[in-house]
């Protein structure tokens, strides 16, 4: 019997729970997004519940699933690919990202493992090309181009940046009128603390498509772990290509 009414209580609280938020959707066609969560009935300035991040399509692709607790993100975190595989995952306590995160490469394979809790990275498997490359490291005024013994790392995977690049991105007007094509290359600095700065378009093709790879470049939300060099932390020039083709 007391199992019976402790069940009773449960249902009770959740029910009521329910009762106490409000279901909202944001679509912004600016950037072809939708959101949908809920809020505080008393207060829909609040996030309360569940969270999902959409990319407008027919039918909606998603790209994120969540919760928040009292408007900061909580509990268990995914990003998804196009093809509805999750390609990032981790939990947040009180907004703040907590214990293991994954994110995938875009070979469809686990490419890191991060501990939030204790910083530290736990695995890492970088692409062939990426362990051969040479950066740009900057030191106060000087700048020398040289391999590292570790390169920047982003923490949410490679497949999660493709992710975020092309989600939002859109094919400018002028350029499909003027049958223009290619990749323009986005280089920005990562310091020895993993903080991006310094956005600049190093190779464009114009008519629309530098502004739009530019503002994807720094829609990009995650985490870096800093370049390394002779075991030090170091700050560097690090470049991402995002291609513009009919289609895209």
């Amino acid at each position: 019997m007391k199992t019976f009414f402790t069940i009773i209580i449960i249902l009770f609280t959740s029910a009521a729970s329910a009762q106490n938020l409000k279901k909202k959707t944001v679509n912004n066609d600016e950037t072809g997004i939708v959101e949908k969560f809920t809020v505080l009935r008393e207060n829909e300035e609040i996030k309360q519940g569940k969270y999902e991040l959409y990319r407008i399509h027919d039918p909606l692709i998603l790209l994120c699933t969540g919760f928040y607790k009292n408007n900061l993100k909580d509990s268990l975190w995914t990003y998804y690919a196009r093809n509805g595989s999750a390609i990032a995952s981790g939990s947040y306590k009180d907004g703040l990202k907590i214990g293991i995160w994954y994110g995938m490469g875009t070979d469809k394979n686990v490419e890191v493992k991060y501990d939030y809790t204790n910083k530290k990275l736990i695995f890492y498997s970088p692409k062939h090309l990426d362990t051969i490359k040479e950066y740009y490291v900057i030191k106060g005024s000087d700048t020398v181009y040289t391999k590292l013994s570790q390169e920047p790392i982003f923490l949410g995977g490679s497949a999660l940046v493709n992710q975020s690049l092309y989600s939002t991105i859109k094919f400018p007007v002028s350029a499909f009128l003027h049958h223009i094509q290619g990749r323009v290359v986005v280089a920005f600095t990562i310091n020895d603390n993993g903080i991006m700065s310094n956005y600049r378009v190093k190779y464009g093709l114009g008519y629309g498509c530098d502004e739009e790879a530019l503002k994807n470049v720094k829609n990009i939300q995650g985490d870096w772990l800093p370049g390394m060099l002779d075991g030090k932390p170091i700050t560097c020039e690090y470049m991402l290509s995002i291609a513009f083709k009919v289609g895209s």
